[in-house]
């Protein structure tokens, strides 16, 4: 027997999945925050005993899971794994991911071995891959967050060889990659995710065009938002189909991932 829906029901019925269908849209893209900060505080534990602003990503992944990924960061990589810094930052890690949040262990890589620094002198091929087994041993992290990647395609043939490495013996980790900028074409095609702007909310409003066409895993990291605006730097990397956003007010320190904003929850929304 067919049933007959009378005009009135039926656009009822499209005007509900419509809705639906923009809410389901809306909650597609993560959260990704650097969190480049110790995981205790004396003067305050937090709620989770983690400090207060660990306590807040946990809060975070308590109501969001997976839609949260935190990138950990001791000291411009996994630490000595051993000591109390290691024990604070496995604690706040395993509570992080308790709750169905990811967590990627940061790695610098020197723009391919090519940078000229304090710390970048005498960093090796192996340096950069010990870093990484490093996380994945001693934290059981969700992937690795490659910091300081070249955009040039002169050092392309360096990061794909990095890529096989990683995916032979983690294949199941993810791989950011930070660029910070629009890299050359063929970097896109690398596994995982790219940083594909990394910087002010100033730079955001003059260069939003640079986030035309974005792959499917795109992240971008907005910093130093500090004339309220947040929302609309949100919703424009929601618009531009980014998958992974943070927009923080932090930056006039010149540390803009030093700690978190207090709209922390809304950027998921």
């Amino acid at each position: 027997m067919m049933i007959k829906f009378n005009q009135k029901a039926l656009l009822l019925l499209l005007l509900i999945f419509s809705i639906a269908s923009v809410v389901s849209a809306q909650a597609t893209h993560k959260v990704m925050v650097p969190a480049y900060f110790f995981p205790y505080d004396n003067s305050d534990p937090g709620t989770h005993n983690v400090g207060p602003k660990w306590s807040a990503l946990i809060d975070a992944a308590a109501t969001y899971g997976d839609r949260l990924v935190v990138i950990a960061n001791p000291n411009n990589g996994p630490g000595t794994g051993k000591d109390w810094e290691y024990q604070k930052f496995t604690e706040a890690i395993n509570k992080v991911r308790s709750h169905g949040a990811k967590v990627l262990g940061y790695v610098y890589t020197c723009y391919g071995l090519t940078r000229d620094t304090l710390l970048c002198a005498g960093r090796t091929t192996e340096n950069v891959i010990q870093d990484i087994a490093n996380w994945k041993t001693w934290y059981a992290v969700d992937g690795i967050f490659l910091d300081e990647n070249s955009s040039n395609v002169e050092q392309l043939a360096w990061y794909k060889d990095l890529d096989k490495a990683i995916v032979a013996k983690w294949p199941e980790g993810l791989i950011v990659s930070n660029y910070g900028t629009r890299p050359a074409s063929k970097y896109v095609n690398r596994p995982g995710a790219p940083v594909m702007m990394e910087n002010t909310a100033g730079h955001l409003d003059e260069n939003t065009s640079d986030l035309r066409n974005l792959p499917p895993s795109s992240v971008v990291l907005i910093h130093t938002t500090t004339d309220g605006n947040w929302k609309t730097r949100r919703n424009t990397l929601k618009n531009k189909g980014a998958a992974f956003i943070y927009v923080t007010d932090d930056g006039s320190d010149k540390n803009p991932w030093d700690s978190l904003p207090n709209f922390l929850m809304m950027l998921f929304e």
